[in-house]
């Protein structure tokens, strides 16, 4: 694949010494989260993403540029080139009373729950004598990771490309373009203009379409349609 080929992904994901699914989007497959195999309960969608943007783990993105579509591969990535090494000065411990304090409720806690501290996300592993041990590595890190994965489709129609970037870096449809000779316009999607978001995301979006699709003067419009007395949404 060549870098900035705009491309599908199905895949599954395994950890190769636990033997089980991470996660996958293949239809009718399982994936797992640590106990057992669970079926995928979200529908299953091609992976979206462009060749050489880093997006991925460095091993994947490595073996995508000797990729072919259509072509099952089967990988190993060590964890150097996946989530990283496992990194002790991340194991952190803290009191009892600061962790209960940072949970919506303490009742849920278990091991192995992931918990959320001064806004970083970590896995409790011990609870004991007043203290808690929690772990803010990667969940993945220090973990060698196996993909079964195939190219489905190379996008080369230019508002499929368009659109496929925008997703990619989004994580949502509904975009609309209109290529003009002084800009290319982009009409936003109507539940958009409520994502806080999206202030800071847009210009993540104008950068990816200047580097992959070539644009420069990028337009954002936004449509707000009369509403009829009697609506609930919002009037203009």
């Amino acid at each position: 694949m060549d870098k900035g080929s705009v491309i599908q992904i199905e895949y599954t994901l395994y950890d190769v010494e636990a033997d089980i699914v991470i996660e996958t989007n293949r239809v009718g497959e399982h994936e797992s989260t640590g106990d057992g195999d669970a079926d995928t309960s979200q529908e299953a969608r091609p992976l979206t993403t462009i060749v050489g943007s880093g997006r991925l783990i460095p091993g994947f993105e490595e073996h995508l540029e000797e990729a072919e579509e259509g072509v099952d591969y089967t990988i190993e990535i060590p964890a150097e080139k996946g989530y990283g090494a496992k990194d002790p000065d991340l194991i952190e411990t803290i009191t009892q009373d600061r962790l209960l304090a940072s949970v919506p409720d303490p009742r849920s806690l278990q091991i192995g729950s992931p918990v959320t501290i001064n806004n970083r996300v970590g896995v409790l592993q011990l609870l004991a004598a007043g203290r808690a041990r929690i772990d803010f590595n990667h969940p993945l890190a220090g973990k060698i990771l196996r993909y079964e994965y195939t190219v489905t489709k190379v996008i080369n129609d230019e508002q499929e490309r368009l659109s496929a970037i925008v997703e990619s870096m989004t994580g949502r449809s509904g975009f609309s373009f209109e290529s003009t000779e002084e800009a290319l316009v982009i009409t936003l999607p109507d539940d958009l203009r409520y994502d806080a978001r999206w202030g800071s995301t847009k210009f993540d979006v104008v950068g990816g379409l200047r580097e992959h699709a070539g644009a420069e003067t990028i337009i954002f419009r936004e449509i707000h349609p009369l509403r009829v007395a009697g609506d609930a949404s919002e009037e203009e």
